[in-house]
């Protein structure tokens, strides 16, 4: 069965995204195999997860002109710097024993991190509508306009909704995970 064009550019996009964080994650776990001890490693965890948080605020204030574009077809987006933030922190919330292989193959663990990027995403998209129809209502009024209102009101609660079931899917997943 043929895929239709946007299934196909999802597909690509998850694959490229994938590669592109797994192979910078790929490199820090060969460093954190040279470093001495699990001190060292969390000091150097902790400064890549500031640094790519701090990279990661400059990208969304810039709307992405922060990062160079090095392939035109493939442009750094949003969910780069989430997957390698959540990857980084995994690494230094996990036992070193636990680091690679071993993590990413319990099926749990994945439930659960596949639903907290849901959230990050939800809320990335989410959170600057919420904000921006808040700004409307609030600079614009509401004089005499009560089906205005009443729209504007409308799409907030919707946008709510979606982040609102986004962390109901992660407590979810936390509590399937912790279960087991």
């Amino acid at each position: 069965m043929r895929m239709r064009p946007s299934e196909e550019r999802r597909e690509r996009a998850g694959k490229r995204l994938e590669d592109r964080t797994a192979r910078f994650l790929r490199r820090v776990d060969a460093y954190l195999a040279l470093l001495p001890g699990t001190r060292p490693r969390q000091m150097f965890l902790d400064r890549q997860i500031a640094g790519w948080e701090e990279r990661y605020a400059r990208f969304i204030a810039s709307d992405g002109a922060s990062e160079p574009v090095l392939h035109s077809a493939d442009p750094p987006q949003a969910a780069d710097f989430v997957m390698t933030i959540a990857g980084l922190a995994r690494r230094r919330g996990a036992s070193w024993t636990m680091i690679g292989v071993a993590m990413m193959a319990d099926p749990n663990r994945q439930l659960l991190d596949g639903a907290m990027l849901s959230l990050l995403v939800s809320a990335d998209q989410c959170c600057p509508a919420i904000i921006g129809q808040a700004h409307l209502l609030y600079y614009s009024g509401v004089d005499g306009a009560e089906d205005r209102l009443e729209q504007a009101l409308g799409r907030l609660r919707r946008d709510a909704q979606g982040l609102l079931d986004a962390i109901a899917g992660v407590e979810a997943a936390a509590k399937s995970t912790l279960l087991e």
